[in-house]
């Protein structure tokens, strides 16, 4: 009983040193975001539109990325990614730590198919699975991971960590190490 009781208060002292607003998830690296993934692959977000859940009661985002290269799985030229949150009719819906695309935007995402669909995913590791292709001054091509509203934890203690990814890693190197990973 006293144990609970410590491990109550401990788990509240925490929380309270949570960005108010953050969503808690443990880190996934590399291995783990491409095992626990159907398909990765990097590509052109080409539109966003927000629908309502079938219950009209959720806002959630479909993300619609012309695929140019697949690192894993075969996902056809074009895929639907459904995010959630987004902006319908005057209603606003935000979920800390769900990943954000813009239109034109390059990135590399680590997906996994939901239901039956091939066409149809959702991000693995919300903000963790997505990371944003940017070219540095000399050109280089770099994979940066934007944690927004994702307060990382340690498995067991729930001690606040930083991301596997928190450094941008080089496209070609990320690029092999999805690869590396076998099933």
């Amino acid at each position: 009983m006293a144990r609970r009781l410590l491990q109550l208060v401990l788990l509240g002292l925490l929380l309270a040193a949570v960005p108010a607003g953050a969503s808690l998830m443990l880190p996934l690296s590399v291995d783990a975001l491409t095992q626990r993934s159907d398909t990765v692959v990097r590509g052109k977000v080409k539109a966003t539109e927000s629908r309502f859940t079938p219950d009209g009661k959720r806002v959630y985002t479909v993300v619609t990325l012309e695929v140019s290269e697949a690192w894993k799985g075969n996902p056809g030229s074009t895929l639907e990614i459904q995010v959630p949150g987004g902006s319908l009719d005057g209603i606003d819906q935000k979920v800390m730590g769900a990943p954000s695309f813009e239109v034109g935007e390059d990135a590399v995402v680590f997906l996994r198919r939901l239901g039956t669909s091939r066409k149809v995913s959702s991000i693995v590791g919300m903000a963790q699975g997505k990371l944003s292709v940017q070219v540095d001054s000399a050109g280089n091509e770099l994979a940066v991971q934007q944690l927004s509203g994702l307060e990382l934890v340690e498995p067991g203690t729930l001690k606040p960590v930083e991301s596997p990814l928190r450094e941008p890693v080089p496209v070609g190197k990320l690029q092999a190490k999805v690869r590396a990973v076998r099933p």
